[in-house]
């Protein structure tokens, strides 16, 4: 397993070299009146490649197969790193981040909410199709496919161990973040996803893609060297991978908005990975394996009835209290966020303009190039602000019941004889069978057997 992990940090050093080495980075500034949410999608594919991208959704269906089959059948964690290299490859340097399964959440808000958007059929694959994956195998699209965890795990050097009440509070961000993001889809207002991912620059340094596009297509003497992205999210990829070293996948465990989905798909899954192939025998290595916190110790014998029982009586009557702060505080923050809407800024530029105070340079230049009049933007200003802050009210409103949830999970005490993965949290990764003398005992007996046949 060193050698694959050492041969994926080889593959991201030379692809960021190369590209710093070779790209002349241009980073456009976006326009503050386009009328869509800004996305981060490449250009569209010409000729015969416009079609390939159903290719796409095919390439990750049998990716989230691959990965199963290896959890599964083969209980191999060389076999799922491998797969996840190759899926870092195809979706993350070769297709250079999209389209993507995370961002994928936010085309669906904006065709329920947007007028006259519709989704094509490989987005609604994206979408779905991890989904569908993980209510059948658990969490292998996360561990063997999803290119944004591939790069981040092959960085995961000296992973440290986070204390579960410090991890679950920080998971709760990433439940804001789907809210969020989902409200400003649906809202027309921005693609916050897209617009905020770390890694899509890191992914774009060498366009890959093109290239192979451009060669296919005969153009290789047109070959370009220019890549598109944006400064701050080079460094904020930088600063995530760098973090990765020492805390394992931070991305996929406290920001993805994605993984909001998963996690109780995956605690409803027909099937799921296993440490042992046989009974526990309690030697911890798989305990210590596991970079992400996954896997939860036996119980006591005597979990402490009556203060289980009080714990959950607390967290029952905090519950509704969660949820009202949640409404509140979304109730407070709901004109901040509503001005990430460009029609917002427009007529805030305006109001600060009739009042004769000093207004922005490029806001002014951005209502100069739009067709409407004042009156028309300060009222559309004024549904987005509505539409907006009741959204708001409702993201914090989710955010509070998760967060209640979970409390009233975590009061409920359960026995557990054996060391168990964490249905909802683990990532299938391999690493806990990797490592069970049990799981190798298995192995080399079933080695043994079939050099006897043979």
């Amino acid at each position: 397993m060193t050698s694959t992990r050492h041969a994926g940090i080889i593959l991201i050093l030379l692809m960021l070299l190369s590209g710093a080495a070779t790209a002349d980075l241009r980073f456009p500034t976006p326009e503050l009146d386009e009328p869509l949410p800004e996305t981060t999608t490449p250009e569209p594919r010409q000729g015969i490649w416009r079609h390939i991208e159903y290719v796409d959704a095919a390439v990750l269906a049998g990716a989230i197969v691959a990965a199963s089959w290896f959890a599964f059948k083969r209980r191999s964690r060389r076999g799922i790193a491998v797969v996840m290299l190759l899926s870092l490859f195809y979706f993350g340097f070769y297709r250079l981040g999209c389209v993507c399964s995370i961002g994928a959440v936010q085309n669906a808000a904006l065709s329920i909410g947007g007028d006259g958007y519709a989704v094509s059929f490989p987005i609604i694959a994206f979408l779905l199709l991890p989904l569908f994956g993980t209510l059948l195998f658990g969490r292998t699209f996360c561990g063997g496919v999803c290119p944004l965890g591939a790069i981040q795990d092959v960085v995961a050097l000296k992973a440290l161990k986070i204390p579960r009440p410090i991890e679950a509070g920080l998971s709760l961000f990433a439940v804001a973040y789907l809210a969020a993001a989902v409200l400003l889809a649906f809202s027309g207002t921005v693609f916050l996803i897209c617009r905020f991912d770390p890694f899509v620059s890191i992914f774009r340094l060498v366009p890959v893609g093109k290239w192979i596009e451009q060669v296919a297509m005969g153009e290789a003497g047109r070959v370009s060297f220019s890549v598109a992205g944006r400064v701050d999210l080079l460094i904020l990829g930088g600063v995530m991978l760098l973090v990765g070293v020492f805390v394992a996948r931070p991305y996929c465990r406290y920001i993805c908005p994605y993984s909001v989905l998963l996690r109780p798909l995956s605690r409803l899954s027909k099937w799921h990975v296993t440490i042992t192939p046989d009974e526990c025998v309690q030697c911890r290595l798989c305990e210590n394996s596991c970079p992400y916190n996954a896997i939860e110790a036996p119980s006591a014998p005597d979990p402490g009835r009556h203060f289980g029982k009080l714990g959950l009586s607390v967290c029952l009557v905090l519950w509704p209290v969660m949820i009202a702060a949640g409404l509140c505080a979304g109730w407070l923050a709901g004109p901040a966020v509503s001005r990430t809407d460009h029609h917002v800024r427009l007529a805030e530029h305006l109001r600060r303009a009739d009042a004769g105070e000093e207004t922005d340079h490029d806001l002014a230049a951005a209502y100069d190039r739009q067709p409407l009049g004042a009156d028309e933007i300060h009222a559309i200003a004024g549904r987005v602000r509505s539409r907006v802050r009741h959204g708001a009210m409702i993201v914090g409103g989710f955010v509070g019941l998760v967060a209640g949830m979970r409390l009233v999970r975590w009061s409920v005490r359960r026995r557990r004889p054996d060391y168990v993965p964490d249905r909802g949290t683990c990532l299938s990764c391999g690493r806990c069978f990797e490592v069970c003398p049990i799981e190798r005992k298995r192995r080399n007996d079933a080695a043994a057997s079939a050099g006897e046949d043979g």
